[in-house]
């Protein structure tokens, strides 16, 4: 069975979205993975790398810093 991990990254708790996709791909048969919101890089990274995830959603509040912290890896 194929996986998905998907989650919200840095300060991100907006999480419906991802919440619902993982849903819809329940109901066509993937198996999912929810790290939560607001996962650090490094722990969604190894929520990916543990269950050996075929796709990744990533969700996270795009504001310049927001971006610019999670691009430099300071969250």
């Amino acid at each position: 069975m194929k996986s998905i991990v998907a989650g919200a990254l840095g300060e991100c708790v907006h999480v419906a979205g991802v919440v619902s996709f993982l849903r819809l791909a329940e109901a066509a048969g993937w198996r999912t993975v929810f790290p939560g919101p607001a996962v650090s890089v490094e722990e969604f990274l190894k929520a990916v790398r543990r269950e050996r995830a075929d796709m990744v959603g990533v969700s996270y509040r795009l504001t310049p810093g927001t971006g610019e912290r999670l691009l430099n890896n300071d969250c």
